[in-house]
């Protein structure tokens, strides 16, 4: 019985689940079939995949209240009796929690068969991180192999999901001190910083700022179809002129430009849930007694 709502939505992080986890009966040879209420269902064995907060897993599991009180992204295996029948409830509190509960015993399944869920015991996990991320850096157009693949990002954030990683930070700079400073500042790479039209690259890179826009929103798109927040971190903001002309030499005016660039990005690339300043000497910010 399949008891979530994402029938219109084939980028959620629940319909990855749900692909994963079908996928998995499939290969097993199970012969199934989906519905989308128990009614009067009378078979041996019942499966039903959903969060707490429907109305029909909630009165399935409402004797259990650690479940039903259980944090956010915690993942839940409840067997119960409905109508003399046996219930496997497979579930999560969230979207998230039921995502990482269907990835999991889809593995199970593809290593142990049929057996995973004739023996799954009724279980609950909650996580004791709420913040669970990795890092990736941006150093160099050579990056570009990478950060513009596809199939690259279909894979990563795919993996960092189904080993219940729930953010993603993308850091850009992340070479200062060496002779070319790419992404430092990182807005020309990205877009004109408004009022500022005199800033532009000097290098001639195989990507244009608009390839770059695009890319850096559609690898937000992907992980947010994961279940993973998107950060956007930023190394270096300093003045390099390495490889950018026109920049303000005035404090306060590159000051200003950095601060509209901020505002730009955001408002260009919605995606983003949070941005990660990297504050500290070798980013530009000078040190104790230093401005």
């Amino acid at each position: 019985v399949d008891r979530t709502d994402v029938s219109n939505n084939a980028d959620s992080s629940v319909a990855f689940g749900k692909r994963e986890f079908f996928s998995a009966l499939r290969e097993s040879g199970l012969d199934f079939s989906v519905r989308e209420e128990l009614g009067n269902i009378s078979d041996e064995f019942i499966l039903v995949i959903g969060s707490s907060q429907d109305s029909v897993i909630n009165n399935l599991i409402k004797d259990n209240t650690n479940i039903i009180k259980a944090p956010a992204e915690s993942v839940f295996y409840e067997r119960v009796i409905f109508n003399n029948n046996t219930v496997l409830v497979i579930g999560g509190s969230d979207a998230k929690g039921l995502m990482y509960a269907l990835n999991e015993i889809s593995e199970q399944i593809e290593d142990k068969g049929l057996s995973a869920l004739e023996n799954m015991q009724s279980t609950l996990e909650s996580p004791e991180n709420k913040v669970r991320g990795l890092d990736r850096f941006i150093k160099d157009e050579n990056d570009d192999e990478w950060f513009f693949s596809e199939d690259f990002w279909q894979y990563y954030v795919q993996q960092l999901a189904k080993n219940r990683f729930n953010r993603l930070t993308l850091i850009t700079g992340y070479n200062d001190g060496k002779k070319e400073d790419f992404m430092i500042p990182v807005y020309p790479y990205f877009f004109q910083v408004p009022g500022f039209q005199k800033t532009k690259i000097k290098k001639a890179l195989q990507k244009s700022p608009e390839n770059y826009l695009n890319q850096l929103r559609r690898i937000g798109e992907i992980s947010h179809s994961y279940g993973l927040e998107f950060v956007f971190g930023i190394w270096g903001h300093g003045r390099s002129e390495s490889l950018i002309d026109g920049l303000p030499k005035e404090d306060k005016v590159y000051t200003q430009y950095c601060s509209k660039g901020m505002r730009e990005l955001l408002k260009r690339v919605p995606e983003i849930d949070g941005i990660q300043l990297r504050v500290n000497y070798e980013s530009g910010v000078g040190g104790f007694g230093n401005t």
